[in-house]
């Protein structure tokens, strides 16, 4: 290993994961003996911080793990399915929102080739505001 600075890196995020444990922990506690008031804001804020440097992480993750997964999946399943996965990751979108799967299927008679050319009509409007 020529440079070390990954173990910075690696040094911090464990360091803000149990600096923001700690308060979440704390302010868990206080929330549940109606004490929530009297909680720091300077805790409130690392715990945000924490959770900020949480999602921007874990986004990275889902980022890079997310295109070979689905090219995998899509690969195995026939031809008619495709795997498509949102880019951000979000995964508790409420209980109104319907998860499933698509599915495009044309008959045969559909497929035909493509015209060699189209016919555009245009004209001018004339007029204006």
């Amino acid at each position: 290993v020529s440079s070390w600075r990954w173990t910075f890196w690696a040094a911090l995020l464990c360091h803000d994961g149990a600096v923001g444990m700690r308060h979440h922990t704390r302010q868990d506690a206080a929330a549940a003996a109606g004490e929530f008031e009297r909680v720091p804001s300077s805790s409130v804020g690392a715990r945000a911080l924490w959770d900020y440097l949480r999602v921007l992480v874990l986004s990275f993750v889902w980022l890079w793990v997310m295109p070979p997964v689905s090219s995998l999946v899509s690969w195995l399943l026939p031809e008619e399915l495709t795997v498509w996965g949102c880019s951000l990751p979000i995964f508790d979108m409420g209980g109104a929102v319907d998860y499933g799967i698509a599915m495009y299927f044309a008959p045969a008679h559909a497929w035909h080739d493509a015209p060699a050319s189209f016919e555009c009509k245009s004209r001018q409007v004339h007029g204006g505001l």
